[in-house]
């Protein structure tokens, strides 16, 4: 309980009231089931205590107290049914990413690598955790002397992409393919005629639906505490081969002009 707690807060606790926090904290299954007479009794303090507590916290008695742990409780609940044995969990990733590898479709694999190839503008956008993978996709990109211009942000993004022509890329990646600024983002670059490459999860969502090319992903939709901590290693494995190719494609050029020398 106490990381959900400001500092602030903390700090201006009486020591009876860090014991009856302690206590709830330690024992938070019984409290749901205690009246507030009881958590004084149990917790060795007393239910005005207790009470000054509630109202510290901003809650408006140790009724909504109860409401909230009761919350926590089955959301923690929630999560630890989720949580898979390593050996599982291990098994389940390697074939995730097995299977991912064999759903790439390699027709659109070689199209993306031509348009990599051209003079076209590359540009990138993503939200959130997905984030990261265009920010290592740009870094992947600069290595190998190709340069694309990410888009960190939705209103950024929304400026740029409306500015857009056909002689324009742009790869989308999205875990869910259906929050309101990608689907902003993909029809903003889709009135503009640019190309769009979507990197998004197997099913039919509007980044899906929005892209002339798309390459798919199989992920478990997982939150832990209304976190979404689901996996994008399958936005990294297709960012993977998109450049293993590419450098490859490149490294053919650079051997035929080698030779005709």
């Amino acid at each position: 309980m106490f990381s959900y707690i400001d500092n602030e807060i903390i700090n201006s606790l009486t020591q009876s009231e860090i014991t009856v926090l302690k206590y709830i904290d330690s024992h938070q299954e019984e409290t749901i089931e205690m009246s507030i007479q009881e958590c004084a009794l149990k917790s060795f303090t007393s239910t005005a205590t207790i009470l000054r507590l509630c109202k510290k916290l901003k809650l408006s008695g140790f009724s909504e107290l109860k409401f909230i742990l009761k919350q926590n409780l089955s959301k923690n609940e929630k999560y630890q049914k989720s949580i898979k044995n390593e050996s599982v969990l291990n098994e389940e990733l390697y074939k995730r990413v097995e299977n991912m590898a064999q759903i790439v479709n390699l027709k659109n694999l070689e199209k993306v690598i031509e348009l990599l190839k051209s003079d076209k503008k590359i540009y990138l956008f993503a939200n959130g955790v997905t984030g990261v993978v265009m920010e290592y996709f740009e870094q992947y990109l600069l290595s190998a002397n190709r340069f694309s211009t990410f888009y960190r942000n939705a209103p950024m993004a929304y400026r740029g992409i409306s500015t857009l022509s056909k002689d324009d890329v742009l790869f989308i990646a999205s875990a869910s393919g259906s929050t309101s600024s990608i689907q902003k983002v993909a029809q903003l670059a889709k009135n503009s005629g640019a190309t769009i490459i979507g990197i998004t999860d197997f099913n039919n969502n509007p980044l899906s639906q929005l892209s002339d090319i798309c390459f798919y992903t199989l992920t478990e939709e997982r939150k832990y505490f209304e976190t979404d901590i689901k996996s994008r290693i399958g936005a990294f494995l297709i960012i993977n081969i998109i450049m293993e190719r590419y450098i490859h494609s490149l490294s053919k050029i650079y051997n035929l002009t080698e030779e005709k020398r």
